[in-house]
Order: C-alpha cells, then structure tokens, then sequence
C-alpha cells in the first residue's frame, strides 16, 4: 500500500490520505455518509466536510437546511483572521432565519466509540477521539465535547450562546482551544482544507478581520450535501476507525518516537489536534 500525504495541512495538523488499490472490506475503514457529507465549492476546489448529527444534531439540521433550501449560493469568506479563523455565511441575509441553540457538551456515554487519547491537556482533563472528532472529556461530570483543532467546522454567534443562525467558521492556524465549549462544532473538513487555508485575509487589527471590499473576499459558489448529488459527481472517501487497534498503533509510535533521528526525545504528551486521522479513495 502506497502512502501519500494529503493536502489538508496546518500549523500542527494533518491529515494523511492513504490511496490503495482495493477497497478491502475491513473494519479499520468506514465509509463517509453522504446524508452527512458537505460540499463546498470553491473557485480553487472541493471542500469536503463531514457533518456529526451525534454531536450537534441541531445545528447540522440548520445548515443542511440552508443548504438544500439553496441559500449558500455565491457567499464568501468576508471575515478571515490569520492563525485565528475564515468565517463565512449569510449576514445580512438571514433576517429570516431561526436561532438555534447552542450544542457545547454532551453525555460521553452517547458516544459509542468514543477512545481516550490524553490525559495531560491543557484545557481538558482528557482528550480522545469519536469517529475521527477530537474530543475533550470530563470523567467527573460525564461531559464531552468536541475540540477546536484546525479544520473543524463550527457555528459563529454573537454574545447570546443560543444566537447561531446562519454563519460559520473554520479554524485556519493553530488550535484555538479557548472556544472549546463556547461554540458549536458541527464538522470537520475531509478534504480540501488547502482550498480554505488560501483564503483572502483581512486585517486584525483593523475591522476584526473583516474584509470591506467584496471583491477582495474569497467566494464560495456552492454548498451541497453529497446525497443530493448523483453517484458520479460525488468524492467517495473512507476514514480510518479512531478505535481500531491499527490506528491506536500508530497513536503509540507517535507517544513513543525514537530511532537516530531523534537527539532530543520528544515528549510522549501528545496535543491531540496534531494526530493524524487517516483517509483514502473508495473509488
């Protein structure tokens, strides 16, 4: 088996994309469910993102909503923070659409499949992962939630916790786990992050990172859920099991590294967000 390196890179996060000649009918690979598959379509690509009814059923059922009902024609990436964030959605154009609450934590005992990772975090008191999701976790009170790693897909708001409508964000830099259980994630991109990380940026300092003049704003000419579409114009992809012995083998080599390139050993802590999660072609 051939191992290639995808292209959905960023500051300490990767995913590796494994292209293999047979589509071997094991365990170690489940298939991405098109009713939970996003398209977004940009002039530089395919974004593919994988939608989690298990952890905001809610929000997940607002975008695809949106998106069925064909209101993400033609938008853009018009707020985009270097290291922070590119966020895009309807703005002024979702006078007419409902609020949805918040979806910060979880019981972990939803998560069937759930497997801890670490337990020496910075912001949890241990880290895992559910069906490719990083996902923080606290025994005491049984609560989950995902994590902030670069390339989820999260709902923007404003102060109100439950005031989500329309908007979205992606995490574009480093991992900024101060969000963690104060937004709403709702997926997490597949493939294409590249398209997404090449986005226009606005300054920070000025406007917040809003870009003013539209045309200097990154477009997105569509957003689709892969059921919709016909088989052909679909990207049929597998994802590793995060649970499965094959993945957790490689977690360990990454907590245990050595050989002659190592001089200095590298810490067994691992940062969750910098785990590779693997994928490869179904077709």
């Amino acid at each position: 088996m051939k191992i290639l390196w995808g292209a959905v890179v960023s500051s300490g996060f990767l995913i590796m994309a494994v292209a293999s000649p047979t589509h071997a009918a094991e365990d170690v690979w489940r298939e991405l469910d098109p009713e939970n598959t996003l398209y977004i379509e940009m002039d530089a690509g395919r974004v593919i993102v994988e939608l989690s009814t298990d952890i905001a059923p809610q929000n997940v059922a607002q975008i695809k909503t949106l998106v069925r009902e064909g209101r993400y024609k033609d938008i853009r990436f018009y707020r985009v923070i270097e290291n922070f964030v590119a966020q895009a959605g309807l703005q002024a154009d979702a006078g007419d659409v409902s609020t949805v609450a918040a979806e910060l934590v979880l019981p972990i005992e939803k998560l069937n499949g759930y497997g801890m990772i670490e337990t020496d975090d910075a912001y949890a008191p241990e880290t895992g992962f559910y069906k490719g999701f990083a996902m923080g976790h606290d025994p005491e009170s049984g609560d989950a939630w995902a994590l902030h790693c670069p390339g989820v897909m999260a709902m923007a708001r404003g102060n109100d916790k439950d005031s989500a409508k329309a908007e979205f964000y992606f995490p574009i830099g480093q991992a900024p786990r101060h969000l963690d259980r104060n937004m709403t994630v709702i997926g997490r991109v597949i493939g294409g992050f590249e398209h997404i990380q090449g986005v226009a940026r606005g300054n920070r300092d000025f406007g917040g990172g809003v870009i003013a003049v539209k045309d200097q704003q990154t477009p997105i000419l569509k957003m689709q859920i892969a059921a919709d579409l016909p088989l052909e114009e679909r990207t049929p992809l597998d994802i590793i099991n995060t649970n499965h012995p094959r993945f957790l083998e490689r977690v360990e080599a990454m907590r245990s590294r050595s050989g002659p390139f190592w001089h200095h050993t590298p810490s067994s802590t691992l940062d969750i967000c910098t785990v590779p999660v693997l994928y490869r072609s179904a077709g």
